[in-house]
């Protein structure tokens, strides 16, 4: 019998991505099955409910998607804030210049502002605090004249059903995130002040023309669009990449002229929290002898583990404390490793930090 794709389908949405050799070894213990069997949807739950139980005692990690979130904030420097001006100077002498007097580039950047302007602002530029308004209004435009298409899970369906038959007039349908990954592809979009709009595609590809161009932020870039604003100081962009595979990492973009110690103090905004103190030297030690002796001895017990470990303390001279009982090695081990796992892993924003969300999961 093939896979069965409607069960491994509903364990996904709850657990993250099976390997094939998982799948099958769910298989072979009968849970598809059992799921294809099944009379009703509480039975198939059901299954689901014992696949997930199995999956726990089998020691398989769940599969959590990377999380990438950017953020932005300025430069306010005196240097910082002369070289930006020199900048803004520089684009409105393109906007000025005859085209054949530009480079290729300076003509594209040209013709993608000229060509936004008088389609989006033929009355002209408007006042920086209507820059939300305009957005609001051109997100409300977006929203109705897309189309979009979104695949619904089994239980998303049933949800939906049971309301459409209910009678009921207010609904609320929650999406997993990967979900929602393609819809970036579908509609622009664009994060300014906090919130995230639906735009027209001509504002979406001159705000990356003017970005690509001149290195300003996404808000800056809009504000200059719309408002003609000035930019206050060079932006500093900090990645966050957060995935269960690799350690968390963290990629900062500075003006190169930014003293080392104000680098340093941008780093550690970042790096707040995240912190292994709890985390001694016998628990990383114990951690790394408990994953060289698995490979090695794949069925092994904890009690042989204990054993191991015991002995090689002894060769190495490691205190006598460091020696441990099978339970007390076993609850040791699993502990570190969710501790490390979880600080490697994973990224919780600073609080009160200064910088501005810029894209989460990939959304401008």
């Amino acid at each position: 019998m093939g896979l069965n794709a409607t069960l491994f389908e509903r364990l996904e949405t709850v657990w993250g991505e099976l390997p094939e050799a998982v799948k099958r070894e769910l298989e072979r213990q009968g849970y598809a099955d059992a799921y294809e069997n099944a009379l009703n949807d509480g039975e198939r739950q059901e299954v689901v409910d014992l696949a997930v139980a199995y999956l726990k005692r089998r020691g398989v990690r769940r599969s959590r998607g990377s999380q990438r979130i950017r953020y932005s904030s300025q430069d306010t420097s005196p240097a910082a804030k002369a070289f930006a001006a020199i900048q803004y100077g520089a684009v409105e002498a393109i906007l000025r210049s005859p085209e054949e007097q530009l480079a290729p580039s300076e003509r594209g950047l040209r013709r993608a502002i000229l060509a936004f302007r008088q389609a989006y602002l033929p009355e002209g530029l408007i006042a920086p605090e209507s820059i939300p308004d305009w957005l609001r209004e051109h997100n409300n435009l977006a929203l109705r004249e897309s189309h979009l298409e979104l695949s619904l899970t089994p239980e998303q369906r049933n949800a939906l059903l049971q309301w459409l038959f209910s009678g009921q007039c207010e609904f609320t349908l929650t999406f997993e995130r990967e979900q929602l990954r393609g819809l970036r592809e579908n509609l622009p979009v664009l994060a300014y002040g906090g919130q995230v709009y639906a735009v027209p595609l001509e504002l979406r590809y001159t705000v990356d023309a003017v970005s690509g161009y001149t290195g300003w932020s996404i808000a800056q870039s809009i504000e200059y669009l719309l408002a003609g604003v000035l930019p206050d100081g060079i932006p500093l962009d900090a990645s966050v990449c957060a995935s269960p595979d690799a350690p968390a990492t963290i990629t900062l973009r500075v003006p190169i002229a930014m003293r080392p110690e104000t680098v340093a103090q941008v780093y550690a905004s970042f790096r707040k929290g995240k912190r292994l103190r709890s985390v001694s030297r016998k628990q990383a030690e114990l951690v790394r002898f408990v994953e060289v002796y698995r490979t090695q001895f794949p069925r092994a017990k904890w009690c042989e583990i204990a054993q191991a470990w015991n002995k090689h303390c002894e060769e190495q001279g490691f205190p006598e404390s460091w020696c441990v009982r099978a339970a007390v090695l076993r609850s040791t081990y699993n502990r570190t490793v969710r501790a490390v796992f979880r600080v490697m892993t994973e990224y919780t924003p600073p609080q009160g930090s200064r910088w501005t969300v810029l894209v989460n999961q990939g959304i401008y």
